[in-house]
């Protein structure tokens, strides 16, 4: 996802996120990156988005700060569905709030992505909004909308350790440079 060749990758980001919502209980499928269906998923399904990101120089020449926000919209059900009227809907689709606010704050799971994405600084579950009008395939769909923020350090030809005082021991031929 991040390595000494400045390749912080949007798609790759959401396929981790992606594994981890697909063992929410109730979630029929999870979109890998840039796999998002044409049609009418079967539902409960998430898909994704690279929403936006930013870059900082950070310390040095070519040594970035980069961020990326990611999207996930959950698909519940179609709004018409069972005579379209919310008191039937909003039981099936309000609690997957809670299971991706458990899910993502728990601790064996932040750990796991920390540890599968090189030189992570910072992973947020920055929030979730119900939202009864998501427009996917033609269709208006009652679900929820989660996004992530995710930092990385990126350099060229360098190895980012944590020094295990919140700074960042960077090797260059045998240099060290501490980053803060």
């Amino acid at each position: 996802i991040a390595s000494s060749s400045m390749s912080l990758s949007e798609t790759g980001l959401i396929n981790i996120i992606a594994q981890h919502e697909r063992s929410i209980e109730g979630i029929v499928n999870s979109f890998p990156g840039a796999e998002n269906p044409d049609g009418r998923p079967n539902a409960p399904a998430v898909l994704h988005i690279g929403s936006g990101f930013s870059c900082r120089p950070s310390a040095h020449h070519n040594r970035w700060r980069n961020y990326a926000d990611i999207k996930s919209f959950l698909l519940v059900l179609p709004r018409d569905a069972l005579g379209g009227k919310l008191s039937n809907l909003e039981p099936l689709a309000i609690p997957y709030g809670e299971r991706w606010r458990r899910r993502f704050q728990d601790n064996a799971v932040r750990v796991q992505i920390f540890d599968s994405v090189p030189n992570i600084i910072d992973f947020q579950f920055s929030g979730g909004e119900y939202r009864p009008d998501i427009e996917h395939a033609g269709i208006t769909w009652l679900g929820w909308e989660f996004t992530f923020s995710v930092e990385v350090l990126e350099m060229d030809d360098s190895l980012l350790q944590e020094s295990g005082d919140g700074n960042y021991l960077l090797t260059e031929s045998g240099d060290a440079l501490i980053i803060e």
